[in-house]
């Protein structure tokens, strides 16, 4: 196989097919798996995030050995007449891999993008949800996590507002970070969400200053078409039995695993 996401992963694993990862589009790691996406068959022992699951999937192919030269992928080239893939390494080292068929999962770019627009929070994190929705696509969630910072006090959050766009629009200031951070502004106020206590008035009425973010950095990756959706995947038959009791003998503890051959 030769594949760029998660769902191409998913497709090796539950095919047991060896694959060649070529510009990877890894999800990021603060989103939390949708109720949709049924992952059980990689024993987590939580609810895991997709980036999670990249990482366990990548993982368990490379211990299968269907890992074809793992993230060391500087150029690669495919001739389909002669049914060979070239692949030049970070290392500058020239491998040439020949086949019979090849599979492509991820067929080419929509022409969409994600923006994931990182912000700290200054004030405020305590009061707000973990994932707050969008009125349309710019932001169309925003998603807090645990703040990664270095001397931040405990318990602060910080939070990734995801929107999907037109490539083409992505240069338009309408998506600018600036017009992102005034949106999630408005989206804290829409849902009433209030910033910190800062005392109470003569009524005895609680009083709350402003929430405060802070844009961080903006992350954009191109959106691909699959062939298959990731729930259509996460319910595929496995074929085979190697890649589950690998699995087993690596996550298994006290948990019971039901095969889906």
């Amino acid at each position: 196989m030769l594949g760029r996401t998660i769902k191409s992963l998913l497709y090796a694993y539950k095919n047991e097919l060896p694959i060649i990862l070529h510009n990877p589009v890894r999800p990021n790691d603060v989103e939390i798996i949708a109720d949709d996406h049924d992952f059980d068959f990689l024993l987590f022992d939580k609810v895991p995030t997709y980036s999670e699951v990249w990482d366990r999937l990548v993982f368990i192919l490379g211990m299968g050995g269907l890992m074809v030269v793992p993230d060391m992928i500087q150029n690669l080239r495919h001739d389909s007449d002669k049914n060979v893939v070239t692949i030049v390494t970070k290392q500058s080292s020239r491998f040439i891999v020949k086949y019979q068929e090849l599979m492509k999962l991820d067929l080419n770019d929509t022409g969409d993008v994600l923006l994931y627009d990182w912000f700290d929070f200054r004030a405020g994190s305590q009061n707000c949800p973990d994932v707050i929705r969008g009125d349309d696509d710019s932001p169309m969630r925003m998603v807090l996590y645990q703040s990664r910072r270095q001397k931040v006090k405990k318990g602060m959050r910080d939070m990734v507002a995801i929107s999907k766009i037109k490539e083409t629009e992505a240069s338009l200031w309408d998506y600018s970070e600036m017009a992102i951070h005034h949106k999630c502004l408005q989206l804290f106020k829409k849902y009433n969400i209030k910033g910190p206590s800062i005392g109470y008035t003569k009524k005895g009425t609680a009083r709350h200053g402003k929430i405060k973010i802070e844009h961080g950095w903006r992350e954009i990756k191109k959106e691909v078409n699959s062939l298959y959706t990731i729930e259509e995947l996460c319910k595929m038959k496995q074929k085979g039995r190697r890649l589950t009791n690998l699995t087993i003998n690596l996550f298994s503890t006290s948990k019971t695993f039901t095969s889906q051959e």
